[in-house]
């Protein structure tokens, strides 16, 4: 018997060895986390629910296994991991909240893989993949590749996908430790790992990497298997690296064909024919889900024709003749082909320009004009590069669009008029130049009747001429014209026409179309001036301005009190009539998540604050990933939020700063580059902490001033031009001195100080000249005087006065009508024993300032000077 191998054990055997390490188990602990359950094993760690039993919540506890626990390269890998992965906030990534040289605590995910669920709902595993997909780009953004998806790392919780086990991350930023990364070794799981990490070229690894990756995941979700299958390592590396799969309908025959193209395209041998980005993926999954053509397209003939020539080499070598037929056949269709070729390029370019159109308005309506202005720039560089390589109209059409957007105009019209001449027939090419014709007459003669051709030269007459033949296109009833510019082609035809009630019209359209079509608003504008109504034609102007700065603190500010442009009769009545097509479109059975977003942000402009939040709630509903959405509904938070504290309501406007801060911490999550959103929660973050010190809150607020500062820094990190966050981050750096100095910290005070001066250096070298940026430069010189006073250094305590007071006088000198200037001015003056100079500057900033806060402190201040 004793050479005899042991049977399996019986099941009560092994449920009662089960009994009995269940409880040995539940008592082991690793630092401050209890082992529950072992829930999983791979190649790089061993997986337990675990407790943390200091904060009470399930975590997920990875832990190297013991044969690699002590291998010094093993454990640096394992931490690499969380480094990685803790740079990564994303709903659809698991979170890593600790790690040390042992473990790794991550959020526990209730789920189950993405193998496991019923693969018959089609449409539900594709829209999962397509929210990896977005998740994964998200980290590929922040510079991690994954390097190891599939199925088991997919975990399906409800309706949501979770991206799990960044194991493999590898970080691609600069400074990043490559040398980790032992040239040659294959990581990964082969089944589902791209050529080039199959073929161990680990430098070659990047996010198309995990593109691949992913499409091999969907392709095993359709066809009930990855795409190789073969058991041995060996054989299963060479496939992956130089076999293609068979496709997914030789598998599935009921697969739809573009989603089989889709998948195919993810698993191209070569990197540059898959999707160049995880959102291009996302986007192409979209479209199939909506019933739209999809982008990407089967390989072509040559295509493949070149793959068997470069297969069977010695086989075509031993047939000359046949490979000399096959050359005239294919050469024979080259032309044709090439036509071809350059059409499908000229369909993806397009699809780019409407993506980075898209992205450069988002970034805009958040104030952060130097991101807007990248995406646009990489659009052009891409038609150009285009361009050099082929003469398509379209192409140029394109390329003239991306340059009207970017400001660029003789160059727009130049690349228009190539367009035109390569092909006649782009009639959105003749509506762009048109519009761009029909602007520069505007924007020459904004308070003239341009139908008179007898008040304009003859150069403009020309050009009216010309902008009117080019506009004359939108009555051809062509299709292909984007609506929105067609009704704004309209309009400018009818006002060059002499039509001015159809033109407002027109323009009123557009506006119903998009709430934040500046262009309409601009010309809605030029039509009031026109025909003589000045406060009309100021305050449309001015809501341009607004929408053209995106949602700075100045626009967060404003609340509608008494004398502000949003309480102006005109303007509410334009703004009203926006309201009412907003409605009808709701109520005509339009619930899209634009129809909630246009309709709040008209309700938003005429002061409806409630009607606003439930607007941009709904979007939400319809469209949970909108990140603009999300910044649209935290500026009502911080509107509400601005009339709160005004109104002294401590307690609720805290916990509305908060819901502001909220909303804009979704958008960040959602978009990460949307700097001005990070600039508008470090604004509001300012606002809570102030709040929090009269609260008596004063550890609460220590931790907002922090964070606050963060979100500057992050702001500024994305956009080093971003004049608007150097400001800000400048005074919120003062918050920090006057701390100092009230703790008679002196030298916590210097330092916030100089950081601040920094700031502000940076600033004029942006905007010289800033009045925002002199302002605040004064208030750092009369608080730094006051800490060299605390110092004991009164000589040079002077010298910032009389820097403080020069920068308060410029200030005054370039905006005389600025209350809030000339009654910090009277402040300062009084401190210094200027009684009559504080007297006058107080008297005139109470006589012009309408905010009841500054009013206040103005009072106060004179009161103090008179009872002294």
């Amino acid at each position: 018997m004793s050479d005899s191998q042991p049977g399996p054990l019986p099941d009560h055997a092994v449920a009662k060895l089960l009994a009995a390490a269940e409880p040995i188990l539940a008592e082991r602990r690793v630092g401050k986390y209890r082992l529950v359950r072992e829930v999983g094993r791979g190649g790089m760690g061993v997986v337990y629910e675990a407790e943390d039993v200091l904060l009470r919540r399930r975590v997920a506890l990875k832990m190297l296994p013991p044969q690699t626990a002590l291998d010094a390269a093993s454990r640096e890998r394992f931490l690499r991991e969380a480094k990685a992965a803790a740079r990564l906030n994303h709903p659809n990534i698991a979170a890593v909240y600790d790690a040390t040289s042992e473990a790794i605590a991550m959020q526990f995910v209730d789920g189950v893989p993405m193998s496991e669920p019923p693969r018959d709902d089609r449409r539900r595993m594709v829209t999962l993949v397509r929210d990896a997909a977005l998740a994964v780009h998200y980290a590929h953004e922040q510079g991690v590749v994954h390097r190891d998806l599939k199925p088991h790392n997919l975990l399906v919780e409800g309706e949501r996908i979770v991206v799990t086990d960044f194991g493999l991350a590898k970080a691609t930023a600069a400074g990043a430790d490559v040398a980790l990364s032992v040239t040659g070794s294959v990581l990964g799981t082969p089944a589902y790992m791209s050529p080039e990490q199959a073929a161990g070229r680990h430098a070659d690894v990047d996010a198309r990497s995990d593109v691949y990756a992913l499409g091999a995941t969907l392709y095993d979700l359709l066809a009930g298997r990855p795409p190789f299958v073969e058991r041995d390592l060996v054989k299963c590396l060479r496939c992956v690296v130089e076999d293609d799969p068979p496709p997914v309908r030789a598998l599935q025959r009921d697969v739809p064909r573009d989603l089989e193209t889709v998948v195919m395209k993810c698993l191209a041998k070569e990197k540059e024919r898959r999707y160049p980005t995880m959102r291009a993926l996302a986007e192409d999954l979209t479209r199939w889900l909506d019933g739209d053509a999809v982008l990407a397209e089967r390989p072509s003939m040559r295509y493949r024709l070149s793959k068997v020539v470069r297969r069977h080499r010695a086989l075509v070598g031993v047939g000359g003749v046949g490979l000399v037929a096959l050359t005239i056949v294919v050469g024979l269709g080259l032309n044709q082909w090439a036509q071809k070729r350059a059409q499908a390029e000229a369909l993806q370019l397009s699809s780019l320009v409407s993506s980075v159109i898209a992205d450069a308005q988002t970034h805009e309506r958040l104030g952060d004009f130097e991101q807007a202005h990248e995406r646009i720039d990489v659009g052009i560089a891409a038609c150009r590069e285009f361009l050099e390589r082929n003469e398509v109209g379209y192409a140029a059409f394109l390329l003239g669009r991306l340059l009207h957007v970017r400001g660029a105009t003789l160059d727009a019209k130049q690349a228009l008029d190539r367009a035109l001449v390569l092909d006649p027939t782009i009639a959105e090419a003749r509506l762009e130049r048109g519009l761009l014709l029909a602007e520069q007459l505007a924007d020459r003669f904004p308070a003239v009747a341009l139908d008179d051709d007898s008040k304009l030269p003859e150069d403009a007459r020309a050009l009216r001429r010309s902008a009117m033949d080019d506009l004359a296109v939108v009555e051809s009833g062509e299709k292909r014209l984007r609506v929105v510019d067609a009704a704004q082609g309209r309009g400018q035809l009818a006002r060059l026409r002499g039509d001015r009630a159809l033109a407002r019209r027109e323009f009123q359209e557009v506006r119903r179309l998009d709430g934040l079509y500046v262009p309409a608003l601009t010309a809605l504008s030029q039509l009031e001036l026109a025909e003589g109504n000045g406060d009309a034609a100021w305050h449309l102007a001015m809501s341009a301005l607004d929408l053209n700065r995106g949602f700075g603190p100045a626009y967060l500010a404003r609340s509608g009190a008494p004398g502000s442009p949003d309480s102006n009769d005109v303007d509410r009545a334009v703004r009203r009539h926006e309201l009412t097509a907003a409605e009808e479109r709701v109520m005509s059975g339009d619930h899209s998540a634009d129809a909630f977003h246009v309709r709040g942000s008209a309700r938003l402009h005429i002061d409806d604050v409630e009607g606003a939040l439930a607007d941009f709630t709904s979007a939400l509903q319809a469209d949970p990933s909108d990140a603009m959405a999300h910044g649209n509904r935290g500026l009502v938070h911080a509107r509400r939020a601005a009339r709160l504290s005004a109104a002294n309501q401590v307690v609720d406007a805290i916990a509305a700063w908060n819901d502001a801060i909220d909303d804009y911490s979704a958008a960040v999550t959602i978009d990460p580059l949307l700097v001005g959103a990070h600039n508008n929660r470090g604004v509001c973050r300012s606002e809570r902490e102030r709040l929090l010190q009269l609260a008596g809150r004063v550890d609460e607020a220590a931790a907002e001033r922090e964070l606050a500062g963060r979100d500057f820094d992050a702001a500024i990190a994305g956009a080093p031009r971003f004049a608007l966050a150097y400001l800000n981050r400048a005074m919120q750096r003062r918050r920090v001195a006057e701390h100092g100095a009230l703790a008679g910290d002196v030298h916590a005070a210097t330092s916030a100080l100089d950081d601040a001066a920094s700031d502000l250096v940076q600033l004029l070298e942006l905007k010289p000249g800033d009045a925002g940026a002199l302002l605040e430069r004064a208030l750092d010189a009369d608080l730094r005087a006051n800490v060299l006073v605390l110092a004991g250094k009164l000589a040079d305590a002077d010298g910032w006065r009389m820097r403080a007071e020069s920068d308060f006088d410029a200030v005054v000198r370039s905006a005389p009508d600025d209350a809030r200037a000339i009654g910090l001015r009277g402040i300062h003056r009084a401190r210094q024993g200027d009684v009559s100079g504080a007297e006058a500057d107080l008297d005139a900033a109470l006589r012009l300032s309408p905010d009841a806060t500054s009013r206040t402190l103005f009072e106060a201040e004179r009161r103090r000077i008179k009872g002294s």
